[in-house]
């Protein structure tokens, strides 16, 4: 974090949009409450200044954010459902994050981009942040830009995550 609003913080935006993986994890930084703009510069919120003094900040800052915002019983969002498969996929993982099974669920459930079924590519750029905080999070052994491996540091955020989710009240049988 620290890092990367140091190489931007003096540095036009203009070639961000340029490069894929710096783009979507700023904007996930963002949506995490850890960057903000402000006058057409990035600078750290106060959460983000949090987590250079105190590194376990950002486990839990991550933790609480990382679920999708509830919505009302009965009515369905794209980018919640997403989340929560996303969330689920990478909790469960072995290195791999293999968004395919996630995205076929979408597609099961009645999701549809479009006329085409729901792709893993969706869940990537669907505003989606989490997977991209999933996907830069942790060591890498493998290239940034191969996508489906995952950190053990990301599977387990993942897991917290989902277990610091509240039960959902059951809606009424018929």
């Amino acid at each position: 974090l620290f890092l990367y609003t140091t190489l931007f913080r003096s540095r036009s935006t203009g070639g961000e949009s340029k490069m894929r993986d710096v783009f979507g994890l700023r904007t996930a930084l963002q949506k995490a409450g850890l960057l903000r703009k402000t006058k057409g510069t990035l600078v750290l919120t106060n959460a983000g200044k949090s987590v250079l003094s105190n590194p376990g900040f950002l486990w839990n800052h991550l933790v609480t954010r990382m679920l999708p915002k509830p919505v009302e019983p009965r009515s369905r969002d794209f980018v919640a459902e997403g989340t929560l498969l996303v969330l689920l996929t990478a909790a469960t993982a072995h290195g791999e994050l293999d968004l395919s099974g996630a995205a076929r669920a979408m597609t099961l459930s009645g999701w549809r981009i479009g006329d085409q079924d729901v792709d893993p590519y969706h869940l990537w750029n669907m505003d989606i942040w989490q997977a991209e905080i999933l996907r830069s999070a942790g060591p890498r052994e493998q290239p940034f830009w191969i996508a489906a491996r995952i950190a053990p540091q990301a599977v387990w955020l993942a897991r917290a995550s989902l277990l610091s989710m509240p039960p959902v009240p059951l809606i009424g049988r018929r």
